[in-house]
């Protein structure tokens, strides 16, 4: 596996991750630099760390460093002569750890370099790449948005390079703001709506506002961007679920227009919201929202239609059965459970749509 394989599959599972690369025979490769610090000052710590962590006579294997203020540098060594690092927001590395782990039990690990043997890129593939990185610049850092909870996981895997499902959020005093949204459309055209989406939110969110008003405020903002009529059916379709979390009464104040909630206590309990797709003013219309006070151990479950629609190689839908069955077998929801039903239904199938879902437990 090369080096940047590896590091697309990070990525991908964790949305926290600034700056990331590898250090190869003394060489920092593969950089990437998304963090807001200068990246020679980074490098330059990186390297430092990287000739302490090199003392053979310690014998290390993997150490974290705090680097700044809410800046953290972790180092693993993948081989005698590789090593990765990996800054972030969040000093939790223990997720991470593990995957790597896992990574490197069902890999051959012996990394090539890039330099001579990875093509160029083409230019639709630019393309993508700038789309990705537009489209990331508007994404939260979900790692906080996650944090008043006792336990929580979050999945996003686009069908491509980009998508239109996404994710938005909000922290103010009281309460805890939390989106995902299912944008019309896959690739470019899908992660064009999703980022004109996130930024209607950015413009319209009030921090005292109930859920389902966001979502009127929303559409009203699509409606006044497109000279279609969205009652036809056409323009930037966009069914999201919105969770307002009040921190100290443990209480989910949500609303949808299309995605379901699921409330797991003492089983499961779905809540079904209309969908906006193909009479959006009439759902509109009559949109409300609910609350759940959640118990100790009480959890809520959402997510888009990507996970239940995924086609295995069987040829057929994953479906809402097989996507709660692992819940009701477990009891709850690890990173192990839902996302692992969700590989093994796959298989060597390919992904067949944009896939976000979320898990909370207060």
């Amino acid at each position: 596996m090369k080096p940047t394989q590896f590091i697309n599959q990070l990525e991908s599972n964790f949305t926290d991750i600034l700056d990331i690369g590898f250090i190869v025979n003394g060489e920092i490769k593969g950089y990437q630099h998304k963090s807001d610090l200068d990246p020679e000052d980074v490098e330059g710590l990186v390297m430092r760390l990287y000739f302490l962590g090199m003392d053979p006579n310690k014998q290390i294997k993997f150490f974290i460093n705090q680097y700044a203020e809410n800046r953290f540098l972790y180092y693993i060594k993948i081989s005698d002569e590789v090593w990765l690092f990996v800054l972030s927001d969040n000093n939790n590395f223990a997720k991470l750890h593990f995957f790597i782990q896992y990574l490197l039990s069902d890999i051959d690990a012996t990394f090539e370099d890039d330099e001579h043997e990875e093509q160029p890129l083409t230019e639709e593939q630019e393309k993508m790449e700038s789309a990705k990185r537009i489209q990331n610049l508007l994404f939260p850092s979900m790692s906080k948005l996650l944090e008043p909870f006792s336990d929580a996981y979050f999945y996003y895997e686009p069908k491509d390079v980009v998508g239109g499902d996404f994710y938005w959020g909000k922290t103010t005093k009281e309460h805890q703001w939390i989106i995902i949204g299912d944008c019309t459309g896959h690739s470019v055209e899908g992660a064009l709506g999703s980022v004109s989406v996130m930024s209607i939110l950015n413009q319209v969110f009030e921090h005292d506002m109930s859920p389902h008003l966001l979502i009127k405020a929303l559409h009203k903002g699509l409606n006044d961007i497109q000279e279609q009529d969205l009652t036809q059916g056409y323009g930037i379709g966009c069914e999201i679920m919105v969770i307002k979390y009040h921190k100290k009464s443990h209480t989910v104040e949500y609303s949808s227009n299309g995605l379901s909630m699921y409330l797991m206590r003492d089983g499961i309990t779905k809540y079904k919201t209309k969908s906006s797709s193909f009479a959006p003013e009439g759902v509109l219309k009559y949109i409300r929202s609910r609350k759940i006070k959640l118990e100790p151990n009480d959890a809520i479950f959402t997510c888009s239609d990507g996970l239940p629609d995924q086609i295995g190689k069987n040829g057929r839908k994953l479906k809402v059965k097989g996507m709660l069955a692992p819940i009701k077998e477990h009891k709850e929801v690890s990173k192990k459970t839902i996302e692992d039903a969700f590989m093994k239904w796959k298989g060597n199938a390919p992904q067949t749509d944009d896939v976000i879902f979320l898990y909370l437990k207060a």
